[in-house]
């Protein structure tokens, strides 16, 4: 095997020390004390593409764009207001009501000549002292809530990273064998057309130029495997980054 082959196979820890993610949505930086806004959810996807994506670029823009990570902060915004109703529970609740009448008497009835107005007010509070700590647990699981939907969209971040590195190594791994394929049936087809030139002046018999020929038609096979490899790969790659089908990447 080519040696320039061997030293792409790494180990993945240490492949992810090759490509270092900087950008700042790699790691989904929401704290359970940050505020979470629902343009985070809505936010139309980035327009921007790179001419040519590199690993970083690649995670970034995956997890700008993935409705994964949206519908995960989608949740963190569900949480979050559970946890501002579960504070709400501790104070009193106020309540105001009222209602007016009118009768009309165009004309006597009964002794009644003149028109009536009626109106009721109320106010009424309430305030719950103890319920056996039930808000309080409520509260709490609340957050516990929040902090478990933060820690899934750091988790489904780190997935997304690790399916692109893998993806982007298989790249890297069938270009590499594009190359050696290439270089090998280059020196299968000046082996071929050699033992031409001997057939045909009698130095080799015709099995052998077959046999020599059968080789460079196998190299050929070989050389079209590969870059159909190349080409499954970077679907798997876009198929990630949710990029259409017809779109040409280039890493």
């Amino acid at each position: 095997m080519n040696r320039k082959l061997i030293n792409l196979f790494l180990p993945l820890s240490a492949a992810l020390a090759f490509f270092p993610c900087t950008t700042a949505h790699a790691q989904m930086p929401i704290k359970i004390d940050e505020k979470v806004t629902a343009e985070m959810v809505t936010a139309p996807p980035s327009a921007a593409k790179p001419t040519k994506w590199s690993f970083s670029e690649c995670v970034d823009w995956a997890i700008s764009n993935s409705t994964e990570i949206r519908r995960n902060i989608l949740s963190i915004l569900q949480a979050d207001e559970n946890i501002g109703a579960a504070k709400d529970a501790w104070l009193p609740s106020v309540g105001f009501s009222m209602n007016h009448n009118f009768t009309n008497y165009p004309s006597p009835n009964d002794g009644n000549r003149s028109n009536i107005y009626g109106g009721n007010y109320g106010v009424n509070a309430s305030w719950t002292v103890w319920e056996g700590n039930i808000r309080k647990y409520r509260l709490e699981s609340a957050k516990i809530t929040r902090r478990q939907q933060e820690l899934a969209g750091d988790d489904a971040a780190h997935t997304i990273k690790l399916g692109i590195l893998q993806a982007y190594l298989n790249i890297m791994y069938a270009r590499e064998a594009v190359e050696i394929a290439t270089q090998t049936l280059q020196v299968s087809t000046s082996q071929t057309e050699r033992a031409k030139r001997l057939m045909e002046s009698g130095r080799t018999s015709k099995v052998d130029f077959a046999q020599i020929e059968s080789q460079m038609a196998q190299d050929t096979y070989n050389l079209v495997q590969a870059e159909s490899n190349v080409e499954s790969a970077k679907m798997n790659l876009k198929k990630i980054l949710e990029l259409g089908i017809d779109y040409n990447l280039e890493i």
